[in-house]
């Protein structure tokens, strides 16, 4: 059996829990830099404090979507979505950040491993991981959606498989990937079937709530 491990079908499988990461990654960046205005704050002065409150804002949301912990600030966002463990990390000079704790090791040496998983459909929040019924196995994957921004923007949500050797391997760009096509008289329209990936936009909830 031919098993499809590429970036870009994996993507197209998770294609709903990354669009639900993406629309909120935007939402909290923007309500974070709205709030570092209002109280006369410097993003860039402590880059530590943005990103975990934007973390924080991401795993409030996507609770409506999948279990995840109560409180967890100073984790990284961490999904299970069956097959696939997803964690949202701020990027590190534009990279996935680097396997520096045995934790982090162990987690991307997954993918090295060559782990085949009989079960294909998560236990919990099946509806949002959609694999062909042909399909009865995929391997296990350590996946890293790596995000970054400049001002209120979201500029950067690579989709990484990083293993141990060669770190940290090849990234699949998921805004390029899901550039939209408008025409004049139909703004922000898609033209079909140029999206194999989440857009941070369609599908996603607007209401994300946060601190």
């Amino acid at each position: 059996m031919d098993h499809e491990e590429d970036l870009e079908t994996i993507a197209s499988r998770i294609l709903q829990p990354l669009d639900y990461a993406l629309t909120y990654l935007a939402e909290g960046i923007e309500k974070e830099c709205g709030r570092c205005a209002a109280d006369g704050i410097d993003p860039a002065a402590d880059p530590c404090t943005f990103a975990a409150n934007v973390r924080r804002y991401v795993l409030h949301a996507m609770r409506a979507h999948l279990p995840l912990p109560v409180r967890a600030p100073m984790s990284p966002l961490h999904l299970d979505l069956g097959p696939y463990q997803l964690k949202i990390l701020h990027a590190d000079d534009g990279d996935a950040p680097s396997p520096r704790t045995d934790a982090r090791r162990e987690f991307y040496r997954l993918n090295e491993l060559g782990v085949m998983s009989m079960n294909v459909y998560p236990a919990t929040g099946s509806s949002l991981v959609v694999i062909s019924e042909d399909v009865t196995e995929v391997l296990d994957s350590s996946l890293v959606l790596v995000w970054d921004y400049s001002g209120a923007e979201l500029t950067q949500a690579d989709l990484y498989r990083p293993p141990v050797t060669g770190f940290p391997g090849p990234s699949f760009d998921l805004l390029a990937a899901t550039e939209t096509v408008t025409e004049d008289d139909f703004s922000g329209v898609r033209r079909e079937g140029t999206a194999t990936a989440a857009t941070g936009t369609d599908g996603g909830v607007s209401d994300g709530g946060g601190s």
